[in-house]
């Protein structure tokens, strides 16, 4: 008897149609969860896989319950969760969404918003909430829609829908993002201390000299030295914007800190006049009849200058910034 039954119930077990729906459901940050659920309205109890429970942060308890089916297969259940789903449906069979303001003032669409999924019916009317409340923010966008509605995972949407307008996008384009350039070799390259630097001034600064009683203030600057490959500083004190004062001061730099190789700088004029006559010294002792060891010595510690492209105070960032 129990080999005729057999080859029936598998018979019967391979022609049933079990009923699902696929549902989303919301979680305690109201984002949706996208499942599949039995449609089984005669079950006491119902099973859901441990991956979902995770997804919409349900504490889970442990148990041993075992589970048998129509043929010999059994299992155990180590874990349980006790959840309710609940939705709000009205006379018209609209799904809204529930809630404990009941006994709130508000109006019966406030208290319960009607859900709206993922569509361009969806779309359209945020688009519509966003024009009427003259092409507000994505915040106040789904405040307005939630006075009515609710849609899933609202936040997304009304960004996606804000971000494809055209007036809010002429109105607040999109930054440009720049490539950003290689750095220069002086910065990437190991060296002493300040022997490729940058120098920029700062200033002026009133000062009033302590030997005249009755002096009056006097304008001074500050020379900013900035080693490119460590941006370590050194400051000099500068009496005018002149040549012959910025030399003086890069005169008192070099003995502080040596002889450098390179001078980057921009193109003001008190730099490209130190430049020039840095270059006629250069040109006059090479050419003058000194010892062969002089010329040698200041031959080897000759200092490059250079200029940054004008209008373009961010090749200079550096010093800039220091």
């Amino acid at each position: 008897m129990t080999e005729h039954i057999k080859p029936i119930a598998s018979e019967l077990l391979s022609n049933d149609l079990v009923i699902t729906a696929q549902i989303n459901i919301l979680n305690d940050k109201q984002q949706p969860i996208r499942c599949r659920a039995l449609l089984d309205t005669g079950s006491s109890m119902n099973f859901i896989t441990e991956e979902l429970a995770k997804s919409l942060r349900i504490r889970q308890n442990k148990c041993s319950v075992p589970i048998g089916a129509l043929d010999t297969l059994t299992t155990t259940s180590k874990r349980h969760i006790t959840a309710t789903i609940t939705s709000t449906d009205d006379k018209e069979g609209i799904l809204r969404v529930g809630g404990r303001l009941s006994h709130s003032s508000m109006t019966f669409a406030q208290k319960h918003p009607i859900v709206l999924p993922k569509s361009s019916v969806t779309a359209r009317i945020i688009d519509h909430k966003h024009k009427i409340h003259m092409h507000s923010g994505t915040q106040a966008t789904l405040y307005a829609v939630r006075q009515r509605y609710w849609p899933v995972d609202g936040r997304s949407q009304v960004w996606r829908a804000i971000k494809g307008c055209v007036r809010c996008c002429r109105a607040q384009p999109p930054p440009v993002e720049y490539v950003m350039g290689n750095l220069p070799e002086a910065r990437v390259t190991e060296s002493r201390p300040f022997t490729n630097v940058g120098v920029d001034y700062c200033g002026p600064f009133h000062t009033k000299e302590k030997r005249d009683r009755n002096r009056r203030q006097i304008k001074v600057y500050v020379a900013i030295f900035v080693c490119l490959a460590i941006k370590a500083v050194h400051i000099e004190l500068v009496d005018d914007l002149t040549s012959e004062a910025f030399i003086a001061a890069l005169r008192r730099f070099i003995a502080r800190r040596g002889y450098c190789s390179t001078i980057h700088s921009d193109n003001g004029t008190n730099f490209r006049g130190a430049s020039n006559e840095l270059r006629e010294l250069h040109d006059l002792l090479q050419s003058d009849d000194h010892k062969e060891k002089v010329t040698a010595f200041l031959a080897d510690k000759q200092i490059e200058w250079r200029f940054i492209p004008p209008h373009s105070p961010h090749f200079g960032g550096l010093w800039e910034a220091a």
